[in-house]
């Protein structure tokens, strides 16, 4: 089988596993403060976790490489932990400007959170055809103006901003929109849902756009965000189902099968890893989970008979 290149976020990346070698887990608690909590987070070990021992234990437990490993071939995967969607796609196009298309056989991305992308797509979209501007460098902006219209609909049961504009200005002190702009689109889309269904799409739409021009079978993990599963599950457009949805690899867990990491019971011990590790409060798929997403991936893939 040709190499098949791995893209997503920190779930691909594995962040976690290196916790199953027992000598580096004693390393790491050796600065354990119960008070801090999540303790075991990327930010605060990515020095000693990059490499040495930590990046052996965790590259011979991660999906990736079981996946490879079974269908004796080689994998290539983003060296960076974390990302988002539109940067995972990035990579692949990274790739190509060095090598063919042809020289691989699919690529399999795991679906991330839609805020990390900060909605870039949905931003064109609202600047070429209302003329409202998110501010491209601000990365928090429409992440505001979204909770706090989710606030704005919940507490004033969606009433008008511009009519209400005492109300508007505690509400959205700090989303960086006009009231006249955050009118119109209040005005355009009705509700809040509409609205996040739009911008989703538009997201969605960038992605497949780039899906078609990279020109190699696109495969996904569906989400571990519920509230963009929840979503994408509502879009009514058939280019979404027929390159994201129909494309999603079944998820085989404890003899059951899902579409998605998020639709995983909260409540099974083995697996996240703060589950098993819970002085961490790491939120990461467990060596057990890696290893039934790669089950679940190398049984989808056989079945394809890729050469």
């Amino acid at each position: 089988m040709k190499p098949i290149i791995f893209t997503g976020d920190s779930f691909t990346f594995g962040e976690g596993l290196e916790l199953y070698d027992s000598n580096f887990e004693k390393f790491v608690k050796k600065i354990y403060n119960e008070n801090e909590v999540p303790f075991y987070t990327w930010p605060k070990f990515e020095n000693i976790t990059w490499g040495g021992s930590a990046a052996n234990t965790r590259n011979k437990y991660k999906f990736p490489t079981l996946v490879a490993d079974k269908l004796n071939t080689i994998f290539l995967s983003k060296p960076e932990n974390g990302g988002d969607n539109i940067e995972s796609i990035e990579f692949v196009e990274n790739i190509l400007e060095v090598y063919n298309n042809n020289d691989f056989s699919c690529v399999i991305m795991n679906l991330t959170d839609m805020l990390r992308d900060d909605m870039e797509a949905g931003k064109q979209f609202l600047k070429n055809e209302l003329k409202i501007y998110f501010n491209k460098h601000n990365r928090t902006l429409m992440q505001d103006f979204l909770f706090s219209w989710f606030r704005w609909e919940s507490e004033k049961n969606n009433i008008s901003f511009i009519q209400n504009r005492n109300a508007f200005s505690t509400y959205f002190k700090s989303n960086g929109l006009t009231i006249q702009h955050a009118s119109k689109i209040q005005e355009k889309y009705k509700s809040l849902e509409n609205f996040e269904n739009h911008m989703h799409t538009k997201t969605y739409e960038h992605i497949i756009q780039k899906i078609k021009k990279i020109n190699i079978p696109f495969y996904f993990i569906g989400n571990w965000s519920k509230f963009d599963q929840s979503v994408l599950e509502r879009l009514d457009n058939d280019e979404i189902k027929k390159y994201i949805i129909n494309n999603t690899i079944p998820l085989y867990v404890d003899g059951k099968e899902y579409d998605a990491i998020a639709k995983l019971p909260p409540k099974q011990p083995n697996h996240f890893i703060h589950k098993q590790f819970s002085w961490t409060g790491n939120n990461h798929p467990t060596k057990y989970l890696h290893k039934c997403i790669g089950y679940s991936v190398y049984t989808f893939l056989k079945n394809k008979n890729f050469k």
